[in-house]
């Protein structure tokens, strides 16, 4: 059970501050608890069981987080490739499911190797380019928040990452 004030990654919501504890604020079920979350990027307020089956999980921790871009240059590439958009659109839904944020770096760093490793003049699929501004607004939302800097500041450290790691492959 996560605290009143804590942070958390709320399935594709994305981060949200665990506001109040309680029983229903819309009736119901008076034995049962809810959480009251406030997302942090965006407007809402989110009402959800306690005991919900929507991934709910604590934001990551500070060494959490410079582990996660200190390890980019060991994360893999996703060798994921199909023309069929369909297969593609399953392939990252999957990804997205369990909102870890391995899996979020796992589909930045794939998508943004793929966009550069792509012969002139040809385009990122629209797919490859929606999952990655999810995943990025997920992940540098979460780092953010844990790191105490904005998203924009947050995704440069990202990409500087990246970058250093596809140097250190050639």
């Amino acid at each position: 059970m996560f605290e009143v004030g804590s942070y958390v990654v709320y399935g594709k919501e994305g981060v949200c501050r665990v506001e109040k504890i309680g029983a229903s604020p819309i009736g119901g079920d008076d034995d049962k608890q809810y959480y009251t979350l406030s997302p942090v990027y965006h407007e809402g307020v989110i009402y959800t069981p306690v005991d919900a089956n929507v991934k709910i999980r604590a934001i990551v921790t500070k060494p959490e987080a410079d582990k996660l871009i200190d390890g980019i240059k060991d994360t893999a590439l996703d060798t994921f490739h199909n023309s069929n958009p369909r297969l593609t659109y399953q392939h990252y839904q999957e990804l997205m499911t369990d909102h870890t944020s391995e899996n979020l770096v796992f589909i930045i760093k794939s998508v943004y190797y793929k966009k550069n490793t792509l012969p002139a003049k040809k385009k990122l699929g629209q797919i490859d380019e929606k999952y990655c501004r999810l995943a990025e607004d997920m992940l540098y939302g979460e780092l953010a928040i844990t790191l105490e800097k904005s998203k924009d500041e947050v995704k440069v450290m990202f990409e500087e990452a990246v970058l250093r790691a596809f140097e250190s492959q050639k």
